[in-house]
């Protein structure tokens, strides 16, 4: 519907190309994960944050168990519970992206990574013998797409096109695939 101009190697670049209008859409974000001055569309994706464990890691009853534990994260990604919860910065191990970090955890290189349900489920859709499995829930919350500044008149026919795609199933369909 519409083409993003520029493919992403590091999430860090992903707000500020959006941003600057070198990108004209980033799907699957909040507000509270980019630093960039976007335009949102509606929430419209669902999604909940998880913290993945590997097979043999100790189980996680709270968060506080990870308090001082090196979580697999995505370079340029803000983990806000997480903040809020060590009240202090996490120890983060960064990758370039949620797969990669996904096959850390399986190589045994982390313990713990902080990722999402669907990104998990896919994962092992494709990998069921890595034994990756939920530590925690860190947050569900409801995502949308942030769009560069420089197509302001996107963002209604943009928001109308979710709208349909909601109410004729199609969003749920596609959704299916990563439940």
């Amino acid at each position: 519907l519409f083409p993003c101009t520029t493919l992403f190697r590091s999430s860090k670049r992903a707000g500020p190309s959006v941003e600057a209008g070198t990108a004209d859409l980033l799907c699957y974000v909040k507000p509270g994960w980019l630093d960039a001055e976007v335009l949102w569309t509606q929430p419209f994706l669902p999604g909940t944050g998880i913290v993945a464990a590997r097979p043999g890691a100790p189980p996680v009853a709270r968060l506080e168990d990870l308090r001082d534990e090196p979580l697999g994260t995505v370079l340029g990604y803000r983990y806000p519970v997480l903040g809020q919860a060590f009240m202090r910065p996490i120890r983060r191990e960064d990758v370039p992206d949620a797969t990669t970090n996904l096959r850390r955890l399986a190589f045994g290189r982390i313990r713990y990574a902080v990722t999402d349900r669907a990104a998990l489920n896919h994962f092992l859709r494709d990998n069921p013998a890595s034994g990756l499995r939920e530590a925690i829930e860190l947050e569900r919350y409801q995502l949308g797409c942030a769009l560069s500044p420089d197509n302001a008149a996107l963002l209604a026919p943009l928001n109308r096109a979710i709208d349909h795609m909601q109410a004729d199933g199609t969003l749920d369909a596609q959704l299916s695939r990563y439940r």
